[in-house]
């Protein structure tokens, strides 16, 4: 426990918002934001490729 309170303590004063420890290296969270709508559309389109390919074979 001791060595993730260091890494926490770090990350919090080398952020530039405090209170957000875990996007601490990146201060806009547009990629992040991207990454998760590419990502959901892509499990929509598995999906949709999925039940069409379980009812036509």
């Amino acid at each position: 426990m001791g060595f993730s309170d260091q890494t926490t303590s770090s990350l919090n004063s080398s952020a530039p918002f405090p209170d957000d420890g875990r996007r601490a290296r990146r201060p806009s969270s547009a990629g992040h934001v991207l990454l998760v709508i590419i990502a959901f559309l892509a499990g929509i389109i598995v999906t949709f490729v999925g039940l069409f390919g379980y009812i036509l074979f």
